[in-house]
């Protein structure tokens, strides 16, 4: 098992949990994305430079994916793609997606959008200090989880 960090929109206070996560359990945190992150440099942790463009950092992270590694990302379609290659991922809110739940998460999002973009709904506007206890709770949930296995 390894962690694959979606690191370009990922929050400095996530990556913090999940290099802490990996260092206390001795195992691999790999962090994608188009530029150095400072905070990502450790003898268990990997910087994934990758080229610029919308879904580079995606399409390396999928390819490095293997059954039972966990992602970490906000992007649901990442989701979907490293769920449909047998691992787990979860949002920086403490959502887990999983083959159980990815088609229906998905299903949702498509519609949001369509209703974002005929302006049915107003476009949803992120506020304040986000608090990643959500995070932190699921995310030591899912590592206990797959590590026994």
């Amino acid at each position: 098992m390894k962690l694959l960090v979606d690191a370009d929109g990922c929050p400095r206070n996530v990556r913090a949990i999940v290099i802490r996560a990996a260092e206390r359990l001795g195992i691999p945190a790999l962090f994608f994305a188009d530029r150095l992150l400072p905070d990502v440099e450790s003898s268990n942790q990997e910087m994934v430079l990758v080229g610029k463009g919308d879904d580079s950092a995606d399409d390396a992270l999928v390819q490095q994916c293997e059954a039972g590694d966990i992602c970490i990302s906000r992007d649901i379609l990442l989701a979907s793609r490293v769920v449909e290659r047998g691992g787990v991922a979860i949002d920086t809110d403490g959502s887990v997606y999983t083959k159980e739940n990815i088609a229906e998460r998905v299903s949702m999002r498509n519609i949001m959008t369509e209703l974002r973009f005929s302006g049915i709904m107003p476009t949803q506007k992120k506020g304040g200090e986000q608090h990643y206890t959500p995070f932190a709770n699921a995310f030591d949930t899912l590592l206990a989880k797959h590590n026994k296995g």
